[in-house]
């Protein structure tokens, strides 16, 4: 009885042993091979130099090229590091730490954004506000040829654009825009009367002449008239002819005169 007692006993033990050694040797959370074990230091090492608070950016950007370490990890090494990022970032601004995938996110947008700066579209219209305040009304008046520079923009950059410009006048970049247009409207509307009145200036002009124009041309048929007379009755034509020769350089000068207003009118936009 005594011997089935410990038969039993040992048995138990055993089978306690072999599911004791299944989860913690074969769990695949406690399996791991030597690349994952030296991703695992290399995580280590820099969330050690991270926490010290002496990394350059150049040293704290290296970690984007962690990310495939870090992937490799077993679910166990993941835990145990994000736990070790969070001990070694503890600060002011992060009470509970940061772990590897958030301090990975921030240097990645970092890095995006240094990208979008160099774009030369950026460049380009960061140049030309750079001096808003030194610009002629007609300098300005270009803000709204940069339109599509600005909506191509990522919205990090387009606040550095906005921000730049609430420094030097206090407005926003589309606020600017709108201002500008409504400028140009303004002048658009103060030209378009100014043309307006020079054509209608230049339309009596045309009028006034039109009119001198058709009396020389009633005159010149009367002569016509007067010179026919003339020649029926045999009288001496060469009068009339001379003031005839007279009135039609008269008419042709007029016509002259007037084809050139009209041109002028044409012209004006």
């Amino acid at each position: 009885m005594v011997l089935a007692i410990l038969a039993l006993c040992l048995l138990a033990a055993a089978g306690l042993g072999v599911y004791c050694w299944k989860v913690l040797v074969w769990n695949p959370e406690n399996l791991t091979t030597e690349v994952q074990e030296a991703s695992y230091r290399k995580l280590v090492d820099y969330a050690d130099e991270y926490g010290s608070g002496l990394m350059s950016d150049a040293e704290q950007a290296e970690i984007l090229d962690l990310k495939a370490d870090y992937d490799s990890l077993a679910p166990r090494q993941k835990k145990e590091i994000d736990a070790y990022f969070a001990e070694q970032t503890r600060s002011g601004d992060y009470p509970n730490g940061r772990t590897f995938e958030e301090i990975w996110q921030e240097q990645t947008e970092k890095k995006q954004a240094a990208e979008d700066a160099a774009q030369p579209q950026f460049q380009e219209l960061t140049s030309f506000l750079a001096n808003w305040n030194d610009k002629t009304d007609q300098e300005k008046r270009q803000i709204v040829n940069y339109r599509d520079f600005y909506k191509g923009l990522t919205q990090s950059l387009k606040t550095q654009v906005d921000d730049q410009l609430r420094a030097a006048t206090g407005q926003t970049f589309s606020q600017l825009v709108s201002e500008q247009e409504e400028a140009m409207r303004s002048e658009q509307v103060a030209h378009q009367e100014q043309v307006d009145a020079q054509k209608a200036e230049l339309q009596a002009q045309i009028d006034a002449l039109n009119q001198e124009l058709q009396t020389y041309i009633q005159y010149g048929s009367s002569l016509s008239e007067e010179l026919n007379a003339a020649t029926v009755a045999g009288q001496d034509t060469s009068e009339i002819e001379a003031q005839i020769t007279a009135n039609n350089a008269y008419v042709q000068e007029l016509s002259g005169q007037i084809s050139s207003l009209e041109y002028q009118r044409d012209s004006l936009q």
